[in-house]
Formats: structure tokens, sequence, C-alpha cells
């Protein structure tokens, strides 16, 4: 049975939209999303559906965008893909045995993010060249 839910075309246009105003200003952007939209960093069934076109509109704005970060599958996720856009998957808490920690920070930089992670929790640096 089918589960998640999708991006509409009206959501991608504004995403689009967010990104070149973003471009304009010479801002970076992470992505934040409930559902993840890598593969390669979950169970493809945690996937937003339509992951592709999303990944698209993000990837056409590659230098702007640092990445994407959701959550959704519980499980930590990690993937740098071809155009150097950084995809993280968050743990969730819920799966945390019991007197363990799962906690983060996240440090935005001019030159990217970094993720502190804590426990079961990763920690990670994401460089991202503006401009490129």
């Amino acid at each position: 049975m089918a589960f998640n839910g999708g991006v509409s075309k009206q959501q991608l246009g504004w995403l689009d939209q967010q990104l070149l105003a973003a471009r304009q200003a010479g801002q970076l952007v992470l992505v934040a999303s409930h559902l993840p939209v890598a593969p390669d960093t979950c169970p493809p069934a945690c996937l937003v559906w339509n992951y592709d076109e999303v990944l698209s509109v993000l990837r056409r704005h590659a230098g702007v965008v640092v990445g994407s970060m959701a959550g959704h599958s519980h499980q930590n996720g990690y993937v740098l893909d071809g155009w150097g856009l950084h995809h993280v998957v968050l743990p969730g808490v819920v799966e945390t045995p019991p007197g363990r920690g799962c906690a983060g920070a996240l440090h935005l930089h001019a030159y990217g993010c970094e993720l502190r992670g804590s426990d079961t929790m990763m920690s990670m640096h994401m460089p991202c060249k503006p401009g490129s």
C-alpha cells in the first residue's frame, strides 16, 4: 500500500522561486522536509513519491542549495550526490534505546553547515562552494 506523499507542481514552482531569490540574495539554503528526497539515504519506501522532481529543482540550484535534511525513516542516512549536494536523514528519538540520547545542533556558516550530533545522532561537515 502506498503511503507518504508527494510534492505538487505548485509546491515545486514555489521552491524553485525561493531558491532563485536565495541565489539573487547570495544566500545558501538547506532544504528541510519530513520525507527524504535522496535515494540511498533511507529505504525506498520512505522517500517522497516524486523525489526525482524535487531533486531536479534542488540540483538546478546547486551552489545555492547545500542539500536536504529530513527524518521519517528514523535512521541516520547520508549521501553526497553528483551535484555536490549533501542529503541527510536524521534518526528518530522514538527509536532511541532507553538510557541513550539522540540530539544534535546544526551550525550554519558561509561555507556550509556542520551537524554536531550526540550519542545516536551522527556528526558531519557539509561544505558548499557558493555559486558553484
